[in-house]
């Protein structure tokens, strides 16, 4: 979830009817382990007690470490790092669990579980499911920001600064109760978790990781790599890329994508013509004027809606194909004044993560992590993008005052190792497309990455994947996977094209 998809969610709140989709963002990540025997469940049963997750139907064991918030004084102040364990169907089970590594940055593991858990039901026949919530989310010391909701006010909600304002309050009532900001990064959180795989008694763990989730899962492997049996990647973010300048360019390339398949689409060309002029009139920096129905009071409004909320209003629908299909439509509604259509695409993908996310912990992982590493140079290729500069202008207001981590310039470098990893990619994935997942693959020795051409943001959901997951895992790298399945899976018609021409984003 980005800093953009906040100020969607408050529209769409405002807007419309609230609609449940599976959205790992901004992003999750797989470990697998050689161990062999049975887990020792004396002591997962000492260390933690009954719980439920919400979304699971199995019972669950949850546990919790305190930990340094600054890891350079162990002695100061302690926070906690909490953990449930799903536990294995069988009575005689392997040792080596799969920890299961959120998105977001800022999303909830545990809060996750019922979400995602079932896509490893097969996995967890054998295994353990091991749903940890990092430093700065859910119950491990959430950094939790009010955002703007429902009852926002029309003329405030369409305003990208009532989100900036929201999250600058946040920012100062989170200090004033206490909180260091800047221990809340990656490479620090991972030190949690290999905690909790220690206070678990494990000696090997099997991660799966999705979106920034693959950039934990890939820190974890450098610092202890003795500890990964293997890795499943879905949907690559490589620490190297700063965040908000590759999602301005992914978002470009996919735009650009959509704009030429329905170009070269008979039907959609002749319904809506001239996509690409459309799309950037309403991305110019003056905005655009649109009327929207407020959901609550029956009543249609016009206002101006400044190019950065349509950005992310624009970009959301991209997560899933079949959502995108209908891309097209809403923009030529858009075009014509009539921004419901729109909206309405951005409220199915945009309201299903205020419950289990942090913008706290999201603020204190970009500002620190992605942010210092804007130049010029960077800049420079946003320019004649649709979004152009609208997501590094969002973050840069925000991150202006934000107290910054220390990140050690070792987490940009690439990881290299020998530990089995399988990489997944969607071919039609407008956040973390197929060649982040090549940039990535390249560094490790026993590797296979398996693209969905058909496939959106985290292709783990489908069957199909969830199956390969489960032969890589059981095998820890020693099959080669088949992968066919995956290009079986057919897309929205509007995107049959770019299948058949083998384009990527």
């Amino acid at each position: 979830m980005t800093f953009s998809q906040t100020i969607v969610r408050s529209l769409a709140l405002r807007f419309f009817c609230v609609y449940r989709a599976f959205l790992l963002i901004p992003a999750a990540i797989f470990l697998l382990s050689a161990c062999t025997g049975a887990l020792p469940e004396d002591t997962v049963n000492r260390v933690t007690e009954p719980c439920r997750l919400q979304g699971m139907e199995q019972a669950a064991r949850c546990g919790s470490i305190q930990v340094a918030e600054n890891p350079a004084e162990p002695l100061g102040k302690k926070i906690p790092v909490h953990f449930a364990v799903i536990p294995a169907a069988a009575r005689i089970k392997t040792a080596d669990p799969l920890f299961i590594f959120a998105g977001g940055p800022g999303q909830s593991a545990q809060l996750l579980a019922g979400q995602i858990g079932k896509v490893f039901n097969s996995i967890n026949r054998k295994r353990d499911l091991v749903f940890i919530d990092q430093r700065g989310t859910g119950e491990s010391n959430g950094l939790e920001c009010l955002m703007p909701g429902p009852n926002t006010p029309l003329e405030d909600a369409v305003k990208v600064e009532t989100s900036l304002k929201a999250l600058n309050l946040c920012r100062q009532q989170l200090i004033a109760q206490g909180q260091d900001l800047r221990w809340y990064v990656t490479h620090i959180a991972v030190k949690d978790f290999d905690a909790v795989r220690a206070r678990l008694g494990l000696e090997k763990i099997n991660i799966w990781g999705g979106s920034y989730g693959t950039r934990v899962a890939l820190e974890y492997t450098r610092q202890f790599p003795s500890r990964v049996r293997s890795l499943v990647l879905d949907g690559v973010a490589p620490a190297d890329q700063i965040l908000p300048v590759q999602m301005a360019l992914d978002t470009d390339t996919q735009l650009n994508n959509l704009i030429s398949v329905c170009k070269n689409d008979q039907i959609c060309n002749k319904q809506y013509p001239n996509l690409k002029e459309k799309l950037n009139a309403l991305l110019s920096p003056k905005g655009a004027e649109l009327a929207l129905t407020d959901q609550f009071t029956g009543e249609k409004r016009k206002f101006w809606i400044d190019a950065q909320s349509l950005a992310g209003v624009i970009r959301s629908p991209l997560y899933t194909p079949p959502i995108a299909a209908v891309l097209p439509h809403a923009v030529n509604r858009a075009a014509q004044g009539e921004g419901d259509p729109l909206f309405a695409l951005g409220a199915i993908l945009s309201s299903n993560t205020e419950e289990n996310f942090s913008m706290g912990m999201h603020m204190a992982v970009v500002c620190a992590e992605d942010m210092p590493r804007i130049d010029e140079n960077a800049l420079k290729v946003l320019e004649g993008k649709f979004i152009g500069r609208a997501y590094v202008d969002q973050y840069q207001a925000m991150c202006k005052d934000w107290p910054l981590g220390q990140v050690p310039l070792e987490f940009y470098e690439p990881v290299k190792n020998d530990v089995p990893v399988l990489i997944l990619s969607g071919g039609l994935d407008p956040v973390t497309p197929p060649r982040h997942g090549k940039q990535v693959a390249q560094w490790f020795k026993r590797v296979q990455h398996l693209i969905m051409p058909a496939g959106g943001h985290i292709v783990s959901t489908q069957p199909c994947a969830a199956k390969l997951i489960t032969d890589f895992i059981k095998s820890a790298g020693s099959q080669v996977i088949d992968g066919s399945c995956l290009e079986k899976i057919p897309a929205p018609l509007l995107f049959s094209q770019l299948i058949r021409e083998g384009a990527e984003p």
